[in-house]
């Protein structure tokens, strides 16, 4: 997902999401094995992962709510 000068990308098991184009686990709240957040301003190669520091925290979680958001939506 991309906003703006952020990108966010979250991964999870294949075998708990069942394989489907849809992500089946997403929809029901079960937490990424791996995620990755980028600063696209400041790192547009995407070299530096900031998903696990802390200054971060409240950006991640923004882009992990709006995520969930628009998966829902997909599924509906």
């Amino acid at each position: 997902m991309r906003s703006g000068e952020w990108k966010y990308i979250r991964y999870f098991s294949k075998e708990n999401d069942r394989k489907k184009y849809l992500p089946d686990a997403s929809i029901n709240g079960e937490q990424p094995i791996y995620e990755e957040l980028f600063n696209l301003e400041d790192d547009p190669n995407e070299q530096n992962n900031l998903a696990q520091n802390p200054e971060y925290k409240e950006i991640l979680n923004a882009h992990r709510k709006r995520c969930q958001e628009l998966v829902v939506e997909l599924a509906q």
